[in-house]
């Protein structure tokens, strides 16, 4: 999508572009999400959710996923 908006811009592929980024930032953090579910010990999963969230503009989630990665 990069790619083509650079080659290409125009309405639909800066558009698609987005979509694409947004639709990057939610699989990561399902990704994020079921490791964790799997490896509970391993908070530092629990940053890389908490920066995705922030990115996502979900700032109360990515706080407390945060505060609970700091308690380790």
């Amino acid at each position: 999508a990069k790619k083509e908006c650079a080659q290409a811009p125009s309405e639909k592929t800066r558009y698609d572009l987005e979509q694409a980024e947004v639709n990057l930032l939610n699989e990561r953090i399902r990704v994020c999400r079921d490791r964790f579910a799997r490896h509970p010990d391993q908070t530092e999963i629990l940053i890389t959710l908490g920066i995705a969230l922030r990115q996502s503009k979900r700032f109360d989630e990515a706080v407390d996923v945060l505060r609970t990665a700091s308690k380790d």
